[in-house]
């Protein structure tokens, strides 16, 4: 199957934000990237055991954190300065992570007999757990929370360890084989995923292991939890350092993800 039909090469439907995810009882999950990597990538992994076991070892501190996003070669503080990614055949793409304001959710007026509302619909309203926590909107915004979604854009991606995979030939093999040291074996394949299709999973993950510490506890809207942390952490912060803090739940808003689009 060919690129361009896996992958849009631009955006048509103007901005909007998932559905799904909007809506105030889901928890959003947004993505980042380490641009930094491309360029630095000596200054924040240990070059020298990167490929020797413990393989969790290697990293030098913490990487900032940027928006996912595939779709710019360069993704600077505005998004004027953003241009475009190309790949072999020069076709763009729009994989990158989204956020802002929910739209065309919401009908405040009543239902009409076609389904249709009677006027024109808005946003989910901005749920309780939001207020006061950003920029006043009368709508939801997204996300909520956002994490690792790099898939080797810039050199990071989560990587998983299959068994007994089929390959497009047939063959059978399996991910991550290592020698009695622990160490990879240099003709091993390793799987690699990326975006916020494995960000999401992932924090659920974190999630249900936050149940299971609690004995399996229901945790509810999660959000109404998180949003509190932040506000906590902002506080002491803000306290500490008698100025104003970076938010907890915003590391990547110093820059703009934007994606190629067409009307």
């Amino acid at each position: 199957m060919r690129h361009r039909e896996l992958v849009k090469e631009a955006a048509s439907l103007g901005l909007s934000v998932s559905g799904l995810s909007s809506t105030p009882y889901n928890i959003a999950v947004g993505g980042t990237d380490y641009y930094s990597l491309a360029d630095n990538f000596g200054t924040y992994v240990n070059t020298a055991n990167a490929g020797s076991y413990p393989y969790y070892a290697s990293a030098l501190g913490y990487i900032p954190e940027n928006p996912w996003n595939n779709s710019s070669s360069v993704v600077g503080s505005s998004f004027t300065q953003n241009q475009p990614a190309y790949n072999g055949v020069s076709e763009t793409n729009i994989v990158a992570g989204g956020g802002g304001l929910s739209s065309q959710a919401s009908c405040q007026g009543y239902q009409e007999s076609d389904g249709s509302c009677s006027q024109a619909l808005s946003g989910y309203p901005q749920p309780a757990y939001q207020t006061g926590f950003q920029q006043e909107t009368p709508v939801r915004s997204v996300p909520d929370v956002s994490l690792l979604s790099a898939n080797g854009f810039y050199g990071a991606s989560w990587i998983f360890c299959s068994d007994s995979t089929v390959d497009a030939q047939g063959g059978v093999y399996t991910d991550c084989q290592t020698d009695a040291n622990g160490q990879l074996l240099s003709d091993t394949p390793i799987g690699l995923i990326g975006g916020t299709s494995a960000a999401a999973p992932a924090f659920a993950g974190m999630l249900a292991m936050i149940s299971q510490s609690q004995g399996g506890a229901r945790l509810g809207q999660a959000d109404t939890v998180l949003y509190n942390l932040a506000q906590d952490y902002n506080r002491v912060r803000a306290a500490q350092v008698n100025t104003s803090a970076p938010s907890m739940m915003s590391p990547s808003a110093i820059t703009r993800s934007t994606a190629p689009a067409v009307r």
